[in-house]
């Protein structure tokens, strides 16, 4: 998923959050592309990438 996570910003780490646990109660494993990669794997246990071209190496295992 792609938003503005790894920011510092409450309500968009919010919506990261409330779109991530959607995913996975359908079973999906989101990974997101994060501004704080490292940021975002702390706060939200999730999969996360660079924002931006520095992300894009990720793609290439991404089904969905």
């Amino acid at each position: 998923m792609c938003g503005w996570a790894g920011a510092g910003n409450v309500g968009d780490e919010l919506l990261t959050r409330a779109v991530a646990d959607v995913l996975r109660s359908q079973g999906a494993e989101p990974v997101v592309a994060s501004r704080d990669p490292a940021a975002t794997k702390r706060l939200h246990g999730l999969e996360a990438v660079p924002w931006g071209r520095r992300g894009r190496s990720h793609l290439d295992r991404v089904d969905g």
